[in-house]
């Protein structure tokens, strides 16, 4: 989940990732949840059919395991984000598009990355 906010080509996030144990796609794999908080900053583009955008800062990383004690380790970490939305410049459907992002966080106990990709719908402003 994230607050973004974009003046010029400037952007501003407030962003909470989080991952729960045994549940979805990897059910039952992973017995602890990490989460972390974080701001980042970066640069961001638009043009009539698209927007990309890149950024990191500086977060705050924590993990709880449910076979031991409350939260096994907290730590500072670099956060990086980048997306693309695309969409289709050509009517009538040129209200649908494409988004396509990473996210990651690199500290020193235990590094994570991650995707998306998903279905824009609506004009990009």
């Amino acid at each position: 989940m994230s607050a973004n906010y974009i003046r010029s080509s400037h952007l501003f996030i407030v962003r909470f990732v989080g991952e729960s144990p045994g549940r979805g796609f990897l059910g039952g794999l992973f017995n602890e949840t990490r989460s972390e908080l974080g701001g980042l900053y970066g640069r961001s583009t638009n043009w009539d059919w698209g927007h990309a955008s890149a950024s990191t800062g500086v977060a705050v990383v924590w993990e709880k395991a449910y076979s031991s004690g409350p939260v096994n380790w907290t730590t500072v970490g670099v956060p990086v984000q980048a997306t693309l939305y695309l969409t289709i410049p050509y009517r009538p459907i040129d209200w649908l598009g494409l988004k396509v992002g990473g996210h990651a966080n690199v500290n020193p106990e235990d590094s994570f990355a991650g995707a998306t990709v998903g279905l824009v719908i609506g004009k990009l402003r």
